[in-house]
C-alpha cells in the first residue's frame, strides 16, 4: 500500500511539473517571470493577433524597394519559456541592385535580422531588427504598426526603426542601416 502511494504521488508530480503555462500573447507585457518560478510559459498566439502581420508586403520608389514576408514560428524558445513569434526573409534593391537577399542565407543561425513578438496593442509590434551586412551591436527596435483596409485602400504596415547604436562618421552620428527607417509597406 505504502508503494502504491508512493507511486501515484511520483506519477502527479511528474505530470504536473513538465506541464506549461499557456498564457495568450498579448498577455505576455503584464507578465513578470522570475527565476524562482519553475513553471514553464508558453506565449501562444492563441487569439491569431500575428496573423494580420503575416503574408508578403511591399515599400517600392523610383529607386528603392524593399520585399517582406512574414510568417508565424510557433512554439520557439525564448529564455526558459516559449513563444509564438514573427519571422521573415527579405529583399532590398537599391539603384537597381540587390543589397540584402536573406532567401539565399541558409545558416538558421545568421537568418535573425527582424524577429520577434512583442505585441503594442492589437496593431502594434516591436520587433528585433539588424540586416545582414550590420555588426550585431548595431541591433535596434522596428515598430510595426498595421493598418487595416479601408474605402478600397489595401492593408498597410507602418514601419518605424528605433535605433540605439548609431554609427559616427567624422565626427557626425549617421543611421547604420541601409534600409530607410521610416516606410510604409502595402499587402501583396
Amino acid at each position: 500500500m505504502k508503494n502504491t502511494i508512493y507511486i501515484i504521488t511520483l506519477l502527479i508530480s511528474a505530470f504536473t511539473l513538465g506541464q506549461e503555462v499557456i498564457v495568450p500573447l498579448e498577455q505576455m507585457p503584464s507578465y513578470s517571470i522570475t527565476e524562482k518560478n519553475s513553471e514553464t510559459y508558453y506565449f501562444k498566439d492563441v487569439n491569431n493577433v500575428l496573423d494580420k502581420f503575416v503574408g508578403t508586403w511591399k515599400y517600392d520608389t523610383a529607386n528603392e524597394s524593399l520585399e517582406i514576408t512574414f510568417y508565424k514560428v510557433l512554439h520557439e524558445t525564448s529564455s526558459n519559456n516559449f513563444i509564438d513569434m514573427l519571422d521573415c526573409n527579405f529583399i532590398y534593391i537599391k539603384n537597381g541592385v540587390t543589397i540584402f537577399d536573406t532567401n539565399t542565407i541558409t545558416d538558421p543561425e545568421e537568418k535573425y535580422f527582424i524577429t520577434g513578438a512583442y505585441l503594442r496593442g492589437l496593431n502594434k509590434i516591436d520587433l528585433d531588427y539588424s540586416e545582414p551586412t550590420s555588426p550585431r551591436d548595431w541591433r535596434a527596435r522596428l515598430i510595426l504598426d498595421y493598418i487595416p483596409a479601408s474605402n478600397g485602400e489595401p492593408e498597410k504596415l507602418d514601419w518605424f526603426v528605433k535605433t540605439f547604436a548609431k554609427k559616427t562618421v567624422n565626427g557626425v552620428k549617421v543611421y547604420p542601416f541601409e534600409i530607410p527607417y521610416n516606410l510604409q509597406l502595402i499587402k501583396q
